[in-house]
């Protein structure tokens, strides 16, 4: 069974392992899911995510981790704390990918509050950032309610144009 990483009120969040590929599937392969991002993913690309989230584990000890709903134990997304060097400069940033059958109901939200609050405490995190390109909303929605505010514009890998939101913990 996969390592738990912490849970929050309706969900779990444990490491990701290579049996998460049907899972991963319907999100990493979702024309709508994966809108904001440079493209949706084959097979192979999704085996590829998969190794790279794992051995960001070993480099970093965090990435995005498998979401499940505590109740059901049904994977319904990613979310995690992923290393990002903007400027010059690394990062933890809170990342989230859901699969679009559930989004609307605050899971996004959630998670990514307890990957706030975990990387607080796990790695004495006092600076979070969440990069989102200007038109997805839904993402931008999720790091406001989590009281991100909007730090900067920049250019970011392939991007022209990529907000940096940002929120800094007592």
């Amino acid at each position: 069974m996969p390592t738990c990483v912490f849970e929050t009120e309706r969900l779990r969040l444990r490491m990701m392992t290579e049996d998460d590929l049907d899972a991963l599937r319907p999100i990493l392969s979702s024309e709508i899911a994966m809108k904001h991002y440079p493209k949706v993913l084959n097979e192979e690309e999704i085996r590829d995510w998969i190794c790279r989230v794992m051995k960001r584990y070993e480099i970093d000890g965090h990435s995005f981790w498998m979401v499940e709903l505590k109740e059901t134990c049904e994977a319904i997304g990613q979310c995690g704390i992923l290393t990002q060097h903007v400027n010059g400069k690394s990062e933890p940033e809170i990342g989230y990918l859901f699969n679009p059958a559930v989004w609307g109901n605050g899971y996004a939200t959630e998670a990514a509050k307890g990957c706030i609050d975990y990387g607080r405490k796990t790695y004495g995190y006092k600076r979070f950032i969440s990069l989102i390109v200007p038109e997805n909303q839904p993402s931008i929605n999720v790091a406001l309610r989590n009281g991100f505010t909007l730090e900067k514009t920049v250019p970011y890998r392939d991007r022209p144009e990529v907000r940096v939101y940002s929120i800094r913990l007592k």
